[in-house]
């Protein structure tokens, strides 16, 4: 019983990954026949799922993959969507937006302005609901996509801007992205809590100043995270992508958590307690200094972990399919590790560098 149990369980999981697996060749062949980037692809009228602030109106033949091409958006003329508000300083600020830039300026000012600016074909069928109010001692800026039988063939420019005092102190902000690019992203001065989720893209952020709570959430795609300065409370999700850390200054809290992808964390300071876990994908995690508190689990993949020459940890897990090469102590008592590996299927390396 328990062998055809195990079978059937292989086999549906081989059919999840052949199914993912097709998706995501299915979309990169078409974004590569029409040499499309990840921003232009959800910028046109393909799409599998309903975002929260994306409508569209599908028209295409899935079997034979033909979409309906009888409208491209550059039989359009092109306009330009530009407003501008002012707000108080307030020290809240949420961001809903599709594909626009999302930029800080810092200047010599007391109030905050905000500067929309969009591309958009001149056409009914595309259609950009933006909106910028402050409700609830909170700047709220809202930007949704509406497309209705349109395919885009071209690139549209859009930015949301906000000018902020000098010595603006910002105590949280939001960024809520559909499909995100955010890349070198200029952040306030003086931040205390940040949270960062998109559905598609790509997070390339780096950290310059000390934060209190960074959490950043991604459906799909890849973050690459640098912190240069203290995090107390950092954590990072990906359904289906990569992940990668560089964490250069002291993390007190660390989560992370991905569906299906690698995972790849470097600690330049090891954080007092640390949670990672991964359904399917390879987990590296390198550490430049003794580990104080890690559980680390993975369901299908290596786990493969790095320790200083110096670190006296020892090592913890139940894993009874996987087998473990370590070299420091494997403990049979849980209360005696301050390591805790965890693999399904798999493998799990420990291993301590050589000394310098």
């Amino acid at each position: 019983m328990k062998n055809n149990f195990d079978n059937s369980m292989g086999k549906a999981l081989i059919a999840s990954i052949a199914v993912i697996a097709f998706a995501a060749l299915i979309i990169i062949s078409y974004m590569d026949k029409h040499d499309l980037s990840i921003k232009e692809f959800f910028n046109s009228n393909l799409a599998i799922t309903r975002f929260d602030n994306i409508t569209m109106n599908l028209d295409f033949d899935v079997d034979g993959f033909k979409f309906d091409g009888d409208n491209p958006s550059s039989q359009f003329n092109t306009k330009k969507l530009h407003e501008v508000k002012t707000f108080d300083a307030l020290d809240r600020i949420r961001i809903s937006a599709t594909t626009e830039t999302i930029i800080f300026i810092h200047e010599d000012r007391e109030d905050i302005k905000v500067v929309f600016d969009r591309e958009v074909p001149d056409t009914p069928k595309y259609e950009i609901d933006y909106s910028a109010s402050g409700i609830n001692e909170e700047i709220s800026i809202t930007s949704k996509l509406t497309l209705n039988n349109v395919f885009t063939d071209r690139t549209y420019n859009g930015s949301i801007t906000l000018y902020v005092p000098e010595n603006y102190q910002c105590d949280t902000l939001i960024i809520e992205k559909t499909v995100s690019e955010l890349d070198g992203l200029t952040l306030p001065n003086y931040l205390d809590n940040l949270s960062v989720s998109s559905n598609v893209g790509e997070l390339r952020i780096e950290l310059l100043q000390p934060i209190d709570q960074l959490y950043i959430k991604l459906n799909a795609g890849n973050i690459n995270l640098k912190t240069d300065s203290s995090v107390n409370q950092l954590e990072l999700s990906v359904n289906t992508g990569t992940l990668r850390l560089h964490a250069q200054e002291e993390i007190q809290s660390f989560k992370a958590s991905n569906n299906f992808g690698d995972l790849d964390f470097i600690f330049t300071n090891s954080p007092l307690d640390a949670a990672i876990t991964s359904n399917a994908g390879d987990l590296r995690l390198e550490f430049m200094e003794p580990v104080h508190q890690l559980d680390a689990k993975v369901n299908i993949g290596s786990l493969d972990l790095i320790l200083p020459q110096s670190d006296q940890s020892q090592v913890y897990s139940n894993t009874r399919l996987t087998d473990i090469s370590s070299d420091f102590p494997v403990v049979s008592n849980r209360h005696d590790a301050n390591i805790f590996l965890s693999v399904d299927v798999g493998s799990i390396n420990v291993i301590r560098k050589a000394s310098q």
